[in-house]
Order: structure tokens, then C-alpha cells, then sequence
């Protein structure tokens, strides 16, 4: 009985996985993400700010320790549990910049759920 559930925890996972999208929205850009029709989404990673030089090219990409620190609470807040939601990633949206003179970003990691 143990192992058949250690197994289907473990399909789960990778079904997870094999459904999994992260998504960059650019300083000033705008994005509607979500799932399927019947699926919700559940977000696992998001924030606001700077932590990947490679992302959305700009001012003073070198510096990677930039998050408004409540960026995370917010996207959940905004989008986790529903089928789609419109984000804008701006200083406004998040309440303060969390890092002047740097381009940002905002950032979200997340699957979608059956209802």
C-alpha cells in the first residue's frame, strides 16, 4: 500500500510538471495568462523586480537582487485559484519600485488544476 502511493504521488508530480508555464511580462507590458477551460491556476513562483540578466533586456540588467516584497502575495492573490487573470507589470501594480534605475520585470511560475 505504501508504494502504490509513493507511485501516484509521483505521476502527480510530473503531470505537474509536464503542465507547467512560466511567463515574463516586461517593465510596462501588460499579459493575459491562464489556463483551459475547467482548469485554474496555481501559482508556485512569482515576483516583481530583477533576478535573471537574460530577461527583458534594459537599464542596469546586471543587477539580479531586485524583488518588491509584496509581488508574490499579490500575483497569488490576483490570479492563483482562477482560470485567467490580466496582469501589468508596473511599479504602480506592486506600490513602490523596488529597484531605481534597473529594468524589472515581473515573473510567474504556475500549472493549471482540474476543477
Amino acid at each position: 500500500m505504501r508504494s502504490l502511493l509513493v507511485l501516484l504521488c509521483c505521476v502527480g508530480l510530473v503531470t505537474a510538471q509536464a503542465n507547467f508555464v512560466a511567463v515574463n511580462i516586461c517593465e510596462g507590458g501588460r499579459a493575459d495568462i491562464g489556463c483551459p477551460a475547467g482548469q485554474v491556476m496555481v501559482i508556485q513562483r512569482a515576483y516583481y523586480g530583477r533576478k535573471d540578466p537574460s530577461k527583458c533586456p534594459g537599464k542596469n540588467t546586471n543587477y539580479t537582487e531586485c524583488e518588491a516584497t509584496n509581488s508574490e502575495a499579490y500575483i497569488k492573490n490576483a490570479c492563483g485559484g482562477h482560470q485567467s487573470c490580466y496582469l501589468i507589470s508596473t511599479n504602480d501594480t506592486f506600490g513602490r519600485d523596488p529597484c531605481e534605475d534597473t529594468s524589472k520585470y515581473t515573473h510567474v511560475e504556475y500549472y493549471c488544476h482540474a476543477l
